[in-house]
């Protein structure tokens, strides 16, 4: 394109001109509730329609003395008409990095003032809607690393004109003022997150009166701002307030935006100016009370101080990755992108070495990557990933090209991939781009080598190239047809949730093939954006990084193993590391603790073990009681852990020991044995890895074994095979603890047994027998108690008998049954658990009638279908949603195996007068989220990793995935709890939510990322299961019984 002549230019300022003087004589004028506003029309290069702008109108009070730190509050009225065509003043910021910028970019564009009162927005708005029409909304969110920034920045007009929507514009607190924390409630932080909170309820209540349709508002941002768009998906502060959603080259899986320790740098902040920094209440009231110069001042001479995003408990409940990872986001459509090269040229300019632009050294470059792994342990990972991305051949432009690269995935690429995939995961239409342009007119300022780097989407997506408001340098004419598609792209997704529309190329959704939509000049359906990059950064540096660790905590293990001396001889364990602790741990595996169970013995009460001679190897897991082995592999392969899963064995009466190093001469630290569980079928001391127990809490960890199914459990009802051998087992193993666990370093007088489902039963059972009097002290039962009518077998016989049916054995005289099954092998034992409840298709919902013959086993007689109907009633409810019957089925099945039976053995043992503590576990660990359906919540044994510590074990038992923050926190607390209870009867301790104990209220403690008492559990599920029904059925037997006298 030409440029204008000099007569061209006069002609084009005098109409300009004349559009000024016509636009003040005749200036539009807006009623709101607030008051009037009198704002400016605006022309658009292309376009007759011309544009209302109201610029400058506050949306909050100004945040200026008490209101500092404060979150903003709504803005009051005024009186008369108020003039709207000024920009406003931006908020507190280096304005000198803002001129900078933009001369970088060859615009002009007026840079206001800065002002701690800068809470408003612009609107630009079509002139004359149709006559109750309602337009479309698009809210524009500023970017500049929540430090920079302003709505001067961007003109709306050419959007609203082409695309006929209402554009507004929207500024919030910066820096300091907009995110400084103490990490507590003195100052939260978050500000200018709850600013944009502010001014969406604004736009929700004043935006019809520009045309505007409230019910009809998507929220678009780029960089900082489309992270805040992403975040705004995910608080529940904003519920309501839009319903389709934009992010450009920002999301909120991008680390880099957070600030995990707020207070450290609150202290930092407080030492730089003067301020007490021990005490949060003292800092925030300094920062309150700064002069604003101060502020300002300070921040030009500390511009690598960030303030970020914190989890602050009111703007994000928990972390930005949680919360995602749950699909617990807004359920609205979804578009994010990126640009090919978005640390090619302004971002590049802070990150690489001087001189960079023509290539840099592999060694030059080392340090900036070092950033992203600080530890210097892990400085090895930078060089893998220097490998991938610049390769071995010290080719200076390539080592350049892929570490911008690299800064460019990481940054945004990889979140922004990351996020596309929880949003389309949570079942929200989603659209992925990779704009893939540059603007003709920077490309006489960059370098050749530079593709479309960060921000160079803006100008096509605003029509900067129509707009009277900014100057841009030369606009081609492929950047005005390149701008209107994407004008058309942006305006169909506001309307309609797709960005689809007459004479645009189709834009595939993002699904499981990774759907994308290239964007230049031509544009491109491509699949699966970087697809090698993301499993890379994913996938395999993470695999890499916990072996490299795994290998390097074990390297620093002593080489021989630690001995220790029992009355039945020496045993020869090994040194274990933990995550997070210096201290490593002794363990002992597969030592035995009674004679094997086999030939004469089998089916028979365990006996005690003998002793050996020398030094006994336990390096070694122990072979796995008789059960259906695959069965166990295909369980734990559901669990996201990684497990060695040893052969099974009649002679499995062995226990693993783990005990801290070293303990304090003359210490006896409290034990805790744990029973496991697998409903008496299944299950072994193999699965179970007591390191990070033992290592955090300072206690010896002691995990048995013990027979089960047919071996275990095998009962005739009377003396030829009196059945609960794997019981009798659980009490041989206590036994040998109160004789040799002093030589671990434990105390026989205060031990603690634990278990989970059939182990919680087992505990609970051992708290009813005679024979475990004073081999114990404590006791927790997690979901499994003796009141599950399930485990009790009330007809043994019965069961005896249909198992020498099968077996082939003479099925009429005990002692031939009992005589039999002792002399069958191994493998036909194994055959007949193989041989020996969900309706299919339950995920997706299910009909009532699927139910009601599983509710039947309950109740056979056909005289009680009205109980099951009753049940049916309470639980599935009578609407016939299938996806209710699904969630109350299987909340029926949990509250009648497991829940009302704990219940009742609370009450039981409370009204006995022990001490009783009631926990309801409400956490999925992050790593098998993505493994189940979303509507999963805690399931049967989520509680293990967290209450064993799986995030912090390295030996035989470790996670799939890598543990979040989130994970390793609750784990730590959980442990702390069970820990504390194991050493003095009550899980309370420093530092942890108070768990009451079980009284009169029904008082318990909901466990999850926050810990909340509670009171009476499930109180109307319990009275209905344990009065309500059973009186019912018992007036209607008593009917029945009376009828037929």
């Amino acid at each position: 394109m030409k440029e204008p002549s000099g007569l061209l230019r006069l002609s084009l300022s005098i109409g300009l001109l004349f559009l000024y003087t016509l636009a003040e004589s005749n200036a539009p004028v807006i009623q709101t509730k607030l008051g009037g506003l009198r704002g400016q029309y605006v022309s658009v290069k292309g376009k007759e329609t011309v544009v209302q702008a109201y610029l400058g109108v506050p949306f909050a009070k100004p945040p200026v003395g008490p209101l500092r730190l404060a979150p903003p509050q709504p803005v009051e009225g005024w009186e008369g008409v108020r003039d709207a065509i000024q920009q406003p003043l931006m908020c507190f910021q280096d304005r000198q990095i803002t001129k900078d910028l933009y001369s970088n970019v060859s615009m002009t564009v007026e840079i206001p003032e800065v002002s701690e009162d800068c809470l408003y927005l612009n609107i630009y708005t079509p002139v004359k809607p149709a006559e109750k029409t309602r337009l479309h909304v698009m809210v524009w969110i500023h970017g500049g690393g929540f430090a920079m920034g302003s709505a001067s920045a961007y003109d709306g007009s050419a959007l609203a004109a082409y695309q006929d929507v209402v554009v507004v514009v929207i500024q919030y607190r910066l820096g300091w003022l907009g995110f400084f924390s103490t990490g507590d409630k003195y100052a939260p932080g978050n500000m200018g997150l709850l600013d944009q909170v502010e001014a969406l309820r604004w736009v929700q209540e004043h935006i019809n009166n520009f045309g505007g349709d409230s019910k009809s508002v998507t929220i678009f941002g780029e960089s900082a701002g489309g992270a805040s768009v992403s975040l705004l998906l995910l608080s529940p502060l904003s519920i309501g307030l839009f319903h389709g959603a934009i992010a450009e080259s920002g999301t909120a899986a991008m680390k880099m935006l957070f600030n995990p320790n707020p207070l450290l740098v609150a202290q930092t902040v407080a030492n730089l100016i003067g301020c007490e920094s021990t005490n949060t209440v003292k800092i925030a009231d300094c920062v309150k009370k700064l002069p604003a110069d101060h502020i300002m001042n300070i921040q030009k001479q500390n511009q690598m101080l960030f303030f970020g995003v914190t989890a602050d408990g009111q703007f994000l409940s928990k972390s930005a990755m949680e919360i995602s990872q749950n699909h617990e986001m807004h359920k609205v459509p979804f578009m994010t992108g990126v640009n090919d090269n978005e640390v090619g040229w302004l971002l590049a300019k802070f990150f690489a070495p001087p001189g960079w632009e023509d290539g840099v050294d592999r060694v030059k470059v080392m340090p900036m990557m070092a950033m992203f792994y600080p530890d210097p342990k892990d400085q090895w990972i930078t060089e893998l990933i220097a490998d991938e991305y610049l390769g071995t051949s010290g080719n200076r432009v390539k080592n350049r090209d892929g570490f911008t690269e690299l800064l460019g995935d990481i940054m945004f690429t990889i979140p922004a991939l990351q996020m596309a995939n929880f949003h389309r995961d949570a079942g929200v239409p989603m659209y992925l781009y990779e704009f893939q342009q540059t603007p003709s007119m920077f490309k006489k300022m960059r370098p050749s080598f530079v593709g479309s780097d960060h921000g160079d989407e803006l100008m096509f997506v605003f029509g900067f190239c129509f707009t009277s408001h900014f100057i841009m340098d030369g606009c081609a004419e492929k950047d005005e047809q390149l701008s209107r598609i994407m004008m058309s792209y942006w305006g169909n997704f506001a309307r309609t949730g797709s960005p689809n529309g007459a004479g645009l190329v189709q834009w595939p959704q993002y699904g499981l093939e990774g759907h994308y939509l290239g964007i230049g000049l031509e544009q491109v359906p491509g699949q699966h954006l970087k697809r090698d990059r993301f499993t890379f950064l994913t996938q395999t540096v993470p695999e890499k990084l916990r072996l490299g660790r795994e290998k390097m905590e074990q390297s620093d293990l002593p080489k021989t193993g630690p001995v220790v001396q029992t009355k039945l001889g020496g045993l020869r364990g090994q040194y274990v590391s933990v995550k997070g602790k210096e201290t490593v741990v002794q363990a002992y595996l597969g030592v035995p603790f009674a004679k094997p169970p086999v030939g004469p013995l089998r089916l028979t009460p365990p006996q005690p073990v003998e002793g050996w001679e020398r030094v006994r190897d336990a390096t070694q897991q122990p072979l796995m009681c008789l059960q259906d082995r695959q069965r166990t592999v295909d369980f734990v392969s559901n669990w996201s852990i990684k497990v060695e899963i040893p052969a099974v064995s009649e002679d499995c009466l062995y226990l693993n020991i783990y005990t801290p190093a070293k303990p304090a001469e003359n210490t006896k630290l409290p034990v805790m044995v744990w029973i496991h569980g697998g409903g008496f079928t299944m299950g072994s001391a193999s699965t179970y890895d007591g390191s990070a127990l033992a290592a955090y809490q300072d206690v010896v960890v002691v995990v048995i074994q013990y027979r089960l199914g047919l071996l275990g459990f095998f009962s005739t009802g009377d003396k030829y095979a009196p059945g609960n051998m794997g019981l009798l087992d659980q009490v041989e193993a206590l036994r040998w603890v109160q004789e040799h666990i002093h030589n671990f370093g434990g105390d026989s007088k205060s031990v603690t047994i634990f278990g989970e489902s059939a182990g919680g039963v087992s505990v609970s059972l051992l708290l009813h027998s005679p024979l475990s009097a004073g081999l114990f002290h404590r006791a927790i039962a997690e979901s499994g108690t003796a009141a599950m009518d399930a485990i009790i077998n009330s007809d043994p016989l019965s069961v005896a008998q249909m198992v020498a049916t099968t077996l082939g054995c003479n099925s009429s005289n005990t002692e031939q049954i009992a005589d039999c099954v002792e002399k069958l092998t191994a493998d036909d034992i194994v055959n007949v658990h193989k041989q020996m409840m969900a309706p299919p298709g339950w995920v997706d919902g299910i009909d009532r009638e699927q139910v009601m013959p599983l509710l039947a086993l309950c109740y056979p007689d056909p005289k009680d279908q009205w109980i099951t109907e009753l049940i049916a009633d309470e639980y599935l409810g009578t609407s016939g949603d299938r996806i209710k019957n699904r969630d109350g089925f299987i909340e029926l099945v949990g509250d009648a195996l497991f829940t009302i039976p704990a219940l009742k053995t609370a009450g039981f043992h409370r009204d006995a007068g022990v001490p009783m503590y009631l926990y309801e576990f409400q956490q999925t660990p992050s790593m098998l989220k993505k493994m189940r359906p979303s509507f999963v919540g805690s399931d049967h044994g989520d509680e293990l990793m967290f209450v064993f510590g799986y995030c912090f074990t390295t030996s035989h038992v470790t996670v799939d995935a890598l543990c979040t923050e989130e994970d390793e926190q609750l784990s730590g607390i959980m442990m702390s709890y069970w820990g504390n209870f194991a050493r003095t009867g009550s899980p309370n301790g420093v530092g942890l939510v108070q768990w009451p104990q079980y009284g009169p209220e029904g008082d318990y403690l909901g466990i999850g990322l926050e810990q909340v008492p509670g009171q009476h559990l499930k109180r109307d599920r319990f009275t209905f299961m344990t009065k309500i029904l059973p009186e019912k059925v018992h007036l209607v037997q008593e009917k029945i019984k009376h009828s037929e006298l």
